[in-house]
């Protein structure tokens, strides 16, 4: 008995020396190929945050601006403030639109950004003014917008200028080209009567004697 007990004691020793003997299986080398080939294609819509839908109500912000000037006060906004003003409409996803494609209730703003109408009254000289040199004053409304949109391509150069008196923009003899400057870039121009009158209570001859007055802009 003892020696049958022996014999099997060294035959289990044997065994277990050689399997510590044995080299551990090598693992499969890991890579990119086996990687994609190991990971199934996911369907992520379900992800996707749809929260931020557009704003159907038909409610949308226009901010009407008069004139820039060096002197923050009343209808005058500075360029600093009114840089600062498209920044945070920027920053806030607010992105321009033409007053003219709101009235026809054509609205085309992307998803998630909220439209938003610019206006400047009056067609003043610091809304669009031409320096000695040619050039467009950068500090006035047009130049400002014109370098925002440049620094910020998606916020799109989008503005109604509403124009009275029988100089627009006050400058002799730059109108036409300053009109055209306008159309070209797909802003708009509108009509602020000859006189800057008040229509609240018009009667139909008063209201063609002063908003008549301006046809010639709209043939351009």
């Amino acid at each position: 008995m003892k020696k049958n007990l022996l014999i099997a004691l060294l035959i289990m020793l044997t065994t277990l020396a050689g399997c510590g003997n044995e080299s551990p299986a090598e693992a499969p080398e890991l890579t990119t190929e086996a990687l994609d080939q190991s990971v199934e294609p996911q369907d992520l819509r379900d992800q996707v945050d749809l929260s931020l839908k557009p704003d159907e109500s038909g409610r949308i912000m226009i901010l009407m601006y008069h004139n820039i000037g060096e002197e923050e006060k009343e209808w005058v906004r500075t360029p600093e403030n009114f840089l600062r003003d498209m920044t945070v409409l920027y920053e806030k996803g607010y992105r321009p639109i033409s007053l003219r494609d709101y009235a026809k209730g054509y609205i085309d703003t992307e998803q998630g950004f909220t439209p938003v109408v610019l206006t400047f009254d009056d067609g003043n000289r610091n809304n669009f003014r031409y320096l000695d040199s040619g050039e467009i004053d950068p500090r006035s409304a047009v130049g400002l917008l014109l370098a925002f949109h440049e620094s910020h391509p998606d916020f799109p150069l989008e503005a109604t200028f509403f124009l009275n008196g029988p100089g627009v923009f006050q400058q002799k003899g730059t109108e036409e080209q300053k009109i055209q400057f306008l159309l070209e870039r797909g802003m708009d121009v509108g009509n602020h009567t000859l006189e800057h009158a008040n229509l609240s209570k018009p009667t139909g001859r008063r209201f063609s004697d002063k908003s008549g007055g301006r046809p010639y802009f709209w043939r351009i």
